[in-house]
């Protein structure tokens, strides 16, 4: 995955520039950030083209995420199901808080997913 950036100063997604299989997320991510993600990528609303592009990230560090919305699940989403479909290990979440922890809880994502 090449270096990205989106967001604003309320939430962001970005790379982790020294770990390029890991995606951070910080603040508030809501539908702007992902919708400013979406476009900085280029893959439009279509989670396939999303995770294609998002291709090699295996973690997501969540510790600084203070309110993840549907929109951040989608994220989420796109790279479980990519990883399902080839047969690889679940996606690792790092540091949710107990907020986000609900969320994920509440969607029914969190069997899926490696917490840590």
């Amino acid at each position: 995955m090449t270096s990205l950036s989106a967001g604003d100063e309320a939430g962001t997604i970005r790379s982790d520039d020294a770990q390029s299989h890991r995606l951070v997320m910080t603040g508030e991510v809501d539908l702007a950030v992902v919708t400013r993600l979406r476009t900085l990528l280029g893959v439009g609303d279509d989670p396939v083209r999303l995770a294609a592009a998002l291709d090699g990230v295996r973690e997501i560090d969540m510790t600084e995420v203070t309110f993840a919305d549907s929109s951040a699940l989608g994220v989420i989403g796109a790279l479980v199901l990519a990883r399902q479909r080839t047969g690889a290990e679940p996606l690792t979440v790092i540091g949710a808080r107990p907020t986000v922890r609900s969320v994920l809880e509440i969607s029914g994502m969190l069997p899926l997913l490696d917490l840590r």
